[in-house]
């Protein structure tokens, strides 16, 4: 079973580097905002990037510092990020590391259907994507997985972005909505997705933002719960 864990892993991190290596070059400067326990960020560093790492959550934190506090490539930031700069209350998943949030709207969607529970709290510095922007540089793809709350961190961001990959989930496509939205005020970008754990993009074909926006509904179909979006700045 270890040794069929291992393939699994190596392959996803192969196939994401693949995905990935058509985006990022050695030398980019990436974030991975809501990191977990830096799959992407792993990936990434594979590729040559310097990452930005951003992590709430005390418990991936702490394997974050373990796989990379000696990395001078890698800057890891426990903090979330949101449209302003405060201090909040992270809502910790009982089952999951992979579904804390700050987001209640993702709670309230999630909570009768999944079998999930959210007890427990953690009081957590939120800061903007802006800040990090100013801070550390404007990068050339940042990710963004953070369970329903990707409308507030698109709000904290001033600068245009050459790639935007976020997260979107079917019950919560009026954020993904409002992601692209506020993503449209900041340039001229097209777009596509990619599936849950598939690392290619779906349509060959990208579409304009505003085309792709309001399409949204038919092009994330009943039957595709979770994916990416992947937003190009043309103008950059």
């Amino acid at each position: 079973m270890h040794l069929l864990k291992f393939l699994r892993n190596f392959r996803r991190q192969r196939q994401m580097i693949n995905f990935y290596k058509a985006f990022i070059k050695e030398g980019d400067l990436c974030f991975d905002i809501g990191a977990n326990i830096g799959e992407r960020t792993n990936c990434f560093l594979k590729l040559g990037a310097k990452v930005i790492t951003l992590e709430p959550q005390s418990s991936c934190f702490a394997v974050l510092q373990s796989k990379y506090r000696n990395n001078k490539q890698v800057k890891l930031i426990r903090s979330a990020a949101g449209s302003e700069e405060k201090e909040d209350q992270l809502m910790i998943c009982d089952e999951t590391d992979e579904c804390s949030t700050l987001s209640k709207e993702f709670i309230n969607s999630y909570s009768a259907i999944s079998g999930l529970n959210w007890n427990k709290t953690e009081k957590v510095k939120v800061i903007t994507l802006e800040s990090l922007c100013r801070s550390y540089g404007v990068p050339k793809l940042c990710k963004i997985d953070v369970e329903g709350y990707e409308s507030e961190v698109m709000r904290g961001l001033q600068s245009p972005i050459k790639y935007i990959c976020f997260e979107f989930n079917r019950a919560l496509l009026s954020d993904t909505s409002k992601s692209l939205e506020i993503l449209g005020t900041l340039g001229n970008y097209r777009c596509n997705f990619i599936k849950y754990e598939i690392m290619s993009l779906v349509s060959e074909e990208w579409l304009p933002l505003e085309e792709f926006r309001s399409k949204l509904d038919q092009i994330i179909t009943p039957d595709i719960l979770t994916g990416e979006i992947v937003a190009e700045h043309l103008d950059y």
